[in-house]
């Protein structure tokens, strides 16, 4: 009677670093590491976010005002380098604000050019 043949990938060995080759890929590992682990308040946030990239072995997370005040967390950035130490990447966190500001005084203009006037509540 013959083995079964299993055509499963190997993992790779614990001591070599994966090598994802997109941030995607990357936050994928993330999302799979925090919803196997049950640790739901870091995967929803994960969910949430659409901006990042990897540039010189750091993965850079770009985000509004809300979501940088989660992702800088103490316990939020020790949940995320402990995931890429015990997922054995080479990177490093960076949490970044989004620069792009939006220029009330232009968007205040604008409803006036169509005859709304917006008042300022405080």
């Amino acid at each position: 009677m013959p083995l079964p043949i299993a055509f499963d990938t190997p993992p790779a060995p614990a001591n070599e670093p994966l090598t994802p080759k997109t941030a995607l890929e990357v936050w994928g590992i993330l999302i799979r590491y925090f919803r196997k682990n049950g640790i739901t308040d870091i995967l929803s946030l994960l969910n949430e976010q659409k901006n990042y990239t990897i540039e010189n072995d750091e993965l850079i997370i770009t985000t509004n005002d809300d979501t940088y005040l989660r992702f800088s967390d103490d316990k939020v950035l020790a949940k995320l380098e402990q995931a890429i130490k015990e997922l054995n990447l080479s990177l490093k966190i960076k949490i970044q604000k989004d620069k792009t500001n939006i220029d009330m005084d232009k968007e205040i203009e604008k409803l006036r050019k169509f005859g709304i006037d917006p008042k300022i509540v405080k």
